[in-house]
């Protein structure tokens, strides 16, 4: 099978994911983003035993390390709240584009903190990305800036590349079962601490239990979440390991843009409530024109 299936496979499922936020987050979260994150963190606890049960050598680990993955599983956690709140009022084929800024941010924490050289190829390219994700903020019709998402999805963009750079560190030694592993534990924990101590998500728990949605809806579509997630990470892997080089696999991630658009407009046949449709005019021109620039950044960034 050709490399470029296997990376074209984890951009489309991490958007399906972003589109199953959407619907969650409006649907059943519409009124708060944390208890979102706090039941969904909870309901990780099945992808938890299943991965200990397939790999028990994730208890093989010194409890010092396991408390250094708890930590850093939190920042992804933190990382999802400026997502989700983002995703509650503007459209994902709105917010997420901009979190092409990730690896932007990974770079500059490379400088920053690890004392990394960056050429000027690097910083152009860099500046590509970001002045696209900013623009790509703005509309053209209504001639404003969606301020509040932007702000909210650069905050989640800078989080996530601490997160990521997080997880390179330690899946150098251990294998990634064992840090996946831990990380849903910590928000098994931490959201069973949400639960017990927070009476406004427990209401919100309620509600979901009472509209019997629960079984048919959340924990369905969270179960398929995580299955999609397990399988874009074994895919990114298989690709980087048949591909001819790394960057030609990474730089597919720069399609998540245009697939985040076709897919919300698919959906917004199935549900108009939740997304918006594909409109033909100067916004859709714009935005197109925008990715264009993001992904010359990307390349520019990546070589």
């Amino acid at each position: 099978m050709s490399w470029v299936l296997f990376a074209f496979l984890p951009p489309f499922l991490w958007t399906m994911n972003n589109v199953i936020d959407q619907m969650l987050a409006r649907d059943l979260f519409h009124r708060s983003a944390f208890s979102f994150l706090i039941i969904s963190g909870a309901l990780t606890l099945p992808t938890a035993i299943v991965m200990a049960v397939a790999y028990p050598q994730v208890f093989d680990i010194p409890w010092e390390t396991v408390m250094l993955l708890f930590v850093g599983g939190l920042f992804g956690f933190a990382g999802a709240w400026p997502y989700v709140m983002a995703i509650q009022n503007d459209d994902a084929a709105s917010a997420v584009p901009i979190l092409q800024t990730v690896p932007v941010f990974v770079y500059l924490m490379g400088f920053f903190l690890l004392g990394e050289t960056l050429n000027a190829v690097k910083l152009a390219g860099g500046g590509l990305v970001v002045a696209g994700a900013m623009v790509f903020a703005w509309n053209p019709d209504t001639r404003k800036l969606h301020a509040r998402t932007l702000i909210l999805m650069l905050i989640s963009a800078l989080i996530w590349a601490a997160y990521g750079v997080w997880i390179r560190y330690w899946t150098q030694d251990l294998h990634w079962m064992v840090v996946m592993f831990w990380i849903y534990v910590a928000w098994v924990i931490f959201g069973a601490v949400g639960l017990a101590s927070v009476r406004e998500i427990r209401n919100d728990a309620r509600l979901i239990l009472k509209s019997g949605k629960f079984l048919s809806v959340l924990l369905p579509l969270l179960m398929l979440q995580q299955v999609m997630l397990c399988l874009a990470d074994l895919a990114t892997a298989k690709a980087m390991s048949i591909a001819p080089t790394a960057v030609q696999v990474s730089l597919f991630n720069g399609l998540q843009p245009v697939i985040i658009m076709i897919l919300c407009g698919i959906f917004y046949r199935f549900r108009p409530d939740v997304f918006e449709p594909i409109r033909m005019g100067s916004r859709l021109y714009y935005r197109l024109v925008c990715v264009a620039v993001m992904f010359v950044g990307m390349v520019l960034l990546l070589t």
